[in-house]
């Protein structure tokens, strides 16, 4: 059987859950919150019908990368596969809904984002490191400083948001 690929969009109403699973083997968590909008003939507007909820998943590099961008109540578009278990026995009984990120990115219809790029270390090339934390993106997680910093639940506790090193427009340097 294949599996179901879909994009989901809608909002983080959970903060991201951020661990390590074994060594080198981050996971993340979150819920995500779809609002299915339809078009009221009777009234000739649009209205808000129903909500859909996931757990969305992510691992490795994307896991580290979604702790470190993604906040509770953000706009989100995940795309990847879509997983339905059953609770309870025979099949009966809530389903919970799965989704195993391949991507994830903030929706730009409801607002700005600022890329960062993340670098690697590569073996054997250290050398001089005089420069590290100078670049931009260097000092936030996923920029090599090995783990999530902004806003980011690990393990049930809160650690402290840091935009250090990227200036956004609206705010001033």
């Amino acid at each position: 059987m294949r599996e179901v690929q879909v994009t989901v969009l809608g909002n983080a109403v959970t903060p991201v859950e951020y661990q390590e699973a074994g060594p080198g083997y981050p996971t993340a968590r979150f819920r995500l919150a779809g609002t299915v909008v339809e078009f009221d003939r009777a009234r000739g507007r649009w209205t808000e019908a129903y909500t859909d909820y996931y757990t969305v998943w992510a691992q490795r590099t994307l896991a580290t990368n979604v702790a470190s961008s993604v906040l509770l109540g953000e706009p989100l578009i995940v795309r990847g596969t879509l997983r339905v278990r059953g609770i309870g026995g025979g099949g009966r009984g809530p389903a919970t809904v799965d989704l195993l990120a391949a991507a994830v990115g903030h929706d730009l219809s409801y607002g700005t984002s600022a890329f960062a790029r993340v670098s690697r270390a590569k073996p054997g090339l250290g050398g001089d490191r005089s420069d590290t934390g100078r670049r931009r993106g260097a000092g936030r997680a996923g920029g090599g400083t090995g783990g999530p910093a902004r806003g980011v639940r690990r393990r049930g506790r809160t650690t402290g948001r840091s935009e250090a090193a990227v200036p956004h427009p609206s705010r001033p340097s």
